[in-house]
């Protein structure tokens, strides 16, 4: 598979330099994996893996844990991981899209992955092809095409939204692939409330600046807002092999 990436791998590489590993504290990723990933003995697999931070809360379900990333600092994640009390399966420092997987797995997840390619679909397709019988699939991604977010990025945080292809952020398009690959669609569509974040080094304008801190205080409380598709800080879908 052709590796359609619109961001170049030193980025990420550079942004990892300083990252101390650490769980998840992002509420509303913590309550969505919560939800909608069954407990089980079983395998899980996390696609674009590091920095790690969503493994712990799948290792607490009862799953060994198993990841694939490209960037070298992956080789830490399994040290650390059994550390925190998980069971620890294999991690890959490779290409997913070249990648051969050795087995397929009962939990296949990706936080923030399939829409940073031109060809996400390829990408969601591989992963529907790695969740074993009676496995779940669990993919998000965060909602800057909704108008809302669309507009507030291209504003104020305009060189994350250009790493960031906006054509996979269609969640309709992903619950057609599901029904192609035999799968029961669990839960497709917005979620989050509303949040705002800056991803890369923005330098603000005074206005910008006071508008970020409005924004900043309502995301505080966005977490009870409706998850609109046009404001919902996040999208994805969550599907069962049949």
């Amino acid at each position: 598979m052709e590796n359609g990436s619109i961001v170049e791998q030193d980025i990420w590489d550079k942004g990892y330099q300083q990252y101390t590993l650490s769980v998840s504290q992002n509420q509303r990723e913590n309550a969505f994996l919560e939800r909608f990933l069954p407990a089980r003995q079983g395998s899980a697999l996390e696609i674009g893996c590091f920095p790690g931070r969503y493994l712990p809360l799948v290792g607490r379900k009862g799953y060994t844990l198993s990841g694939i990333d490209r960037t070298p600092r992956v080789a830490e994640l399994p040290s650390w991981l059994t550390g925190l009390g998980c069971k620890v399966g294999k991690f890959y420092q490779a290409d997913f899209c070249a990648w051969q997987a050795e087995s397929r797995y009962d939990a296949v997840i990706s936080f923030g992955f399939v829409e940073h390619f031109t060809n996400w679909d390829e990408i969601f397709v591989k992963h529907c092809s790695l969740v074993a019988p009676g496995g779940v699939l669990l993919v998000t991604f965060p909602n800057f095409g909704g108008m809302v977010q669309k507009y507030l990025h291209a504003w104020l945080d305009a060189q994350n939204l250009a790493l960031h292809w906006q054509e996979a952020m269609r969640i309709a398009r992903y619950r057609e692939i599901c029904a192609r690959q035999d799968f029961k669609i669990v839960f497709s569509g917005y979620w989050g409330g509303f949040d705002f974040w800056l991803g890369g080094e923005a330098k603000l304008s005074r206005l910008q600046q006071r508008c970020f801190k409005v924004l900043c205080k309502l995301s505080r409380h966005g977490a009870s807002l409706p998850s609109f598709s046009w404001s919902a800080p996040y999208c994805g879908i969550v599907a069962k092999r049949v």
